[in-house]
């Protein structure tokens, strides 16, 4: 179900960098929905499965981008392949630090990506523009991914007090089978 989940958030987030990202711009900076996927992928999975999830968002960010297709797919696995290890077990579920963490995972993605793009087209890079246009993106995206946690969580706890399920007086006699 969670590969279902993924692969349902990786084409929304699709749809809206293609069809929305310019529209919510703020001057240069415009959400990366494509990298909050990579997020996603590194805070709820695996090993090997979070590495897919986060290349498969970053060939997709590939694809959208005028140029460098491989750019974007290689800066984000390295950066899901850097900090999954990490995530799982050392933090909680607190909003604070998933955001801070999406944060600095979107920023480094923007920064690497962009940068790599301008110096393989052979643009000299302004180190101190870019890291702004990059923070600035990362967080956005930060706090779009803020908004859609605190939108899920009610979702996920409105929904349970709500289902039939709830509702319909059935035996559980299956834990009997299971001690």
């Amino acid at each position: 179900m969670k590969y279902l989940a993924l692969i349902l958030i990786t084409y929304i987030a699709l749809v809206l960098q293609a069809g929305l990202s310019s529209r919510m711009a703020l001057g240069p900076i415009s959400p990366n929905f494509l990298a909050l996927v990579v997020v996603m992928a590194v805070f709820t999975h695996n090993g090997w499965k979070a590495l897919l999830g986060a290349a498969i968002a970053g060939f997709l960010s590939d694809c959208l981008a005028p140029q460098g297709l491989g750019i974007g797919m290689l800066c984000a696995t390295l950066v899901a392949l850097t900090m999954q290890p990490r995530m799982r077990h050392r933090l909680g579920n607190s909003a604070i630090v998933l955001t801070l963490l999406s944060f600095l995972i979107v920023l480094t993605i923007s920064l690497a990506s962009t940068t790599c793009r301008m110096l393989l087209a052979g643009v000299a890079v302004d180190a101190g523009h870019q890291s702004l246009i990059a923070a600035g993106t990362a967080a956005y995206s930060a706090l779009l991914g803020l908004c859609g946690l605190a939108c899920w969580r009610l979702v996920k706890r409105t929904l349970p007090s709500i289902s039939p399920r709830n509702s319909m007086q059935t035996p559980d006699n299956w834990n009997l089978f299971t001690r």
